[in-house]
């Protein structure tokens, strides 16, 4: 009944912000963005020697409590399926795929350097959900 235009809007300013800034500027506005995000997560992570397994838990509630609809899979080699089912940003993502090579870099930083992760699955790719494979380093 009621419109929700917010994902345009999101858009038009993004092309507003490239077309007075220039992609450079654009860039600097989603690294700082990236920045301030990443601060708020590692708040409430685990420390960084807790488990594997407990600090990739906490990264999908986070990412629950942001609208991504989240969950961690184990998998048969010991390492984890981190699967985002929505994608809150998915309009701006398509406009500017910074905000998906910054995501894969947040995951990357919070889960430390004992893990890797590799995205396996990307929606704006053609997949129904972004899948991410989290292995220890």
């Amino acid at each position: 009944r009621f419109p929700n235009t917010h994902a345009d809007l999101i858009v038009e300013l993004l092309a507003a912000l490239k077309s007075t800034f220039g992609t450079e500027g654009v860039d600097r506005i989603i690294a700082q963005r990236t920045s301030t995000q990443l601060a708020a997560h590692r708040a409430r992570m685990p420390a960084a020697g807790a488990p594997l397994e407990e600090r990739v838990q906490a990264l999908a509630r986070l990412r629950r409590d942001e609208g991504y609809m989240a969950e961690c899979q184990r998998e048969r080699d010991g390492g984890f399926l981190l699967v985002e089912n929505h994608c809150p940003i998915c309009a701006a993502a398509r406009f500017c795929q910074g905000f998906c090579r910054d995501e894969l870099e947040v995951f990357r930083k919070l889960l430390g350097r004992d893990a890797t992760v590799e995205r396996v699955e990307h929606l704006l790719d053609g997949a129904r959900r972004c899948a991410y494979r989290i292995r220890a380093a």
